[in-house]
């Protein structure tokens, strides 16, 4: 099952769409950054190669630009000096019935 708000009704209260699946939907995490696990040499050589110290910041258009360069550019580095992580699927729409019979699984295993 999947609930969305609606904003494209006007009305005092926020409409919502909700999607029912017969079938498990698989949803994959989202990746996070292991700083714990990334090699800070590394990232500082790839921003020492990337980063640009002459660009021109004059109008506010070079700005926004030099700054899109730059995020792009730390979120790159970080990327590749950081291990991927083990991205796992999980499901959201188990029903009730088969999450408790995996919670009786688990204490059984437990004891």
């Amino acid at each position: 099952m999947k609930i969305e708000p609606n904003y494209d009704l006007s009305s005092d209260h926020i409409p919502v769409i909700a999607t029912i699946n017969t079938t498990l939907i698989t949803v994959t995490k989202t990746p996070k950054l292991h700083t714990a696990k990334a090699n800070w040499q590394e990232y500082r050589n790839i921003l020492d190669v990337q980063i640009k110290l002459n660009t021109s910041l004059k109008t506010p258009e070079e700005i926004e630009e030099g700054m899109e360069k730059l995020i792009v550019t730390l979120q790159e580095a970080a990327r590749q000096a950081t291990p991927p992580p083990n991205i796992q699927k999980t499901t959201k729409n188990i029903p009730l019935e088969i999450k408790n019979l995996i919670i009786e699984k688990r204490e059984a295993r437990k004891k």
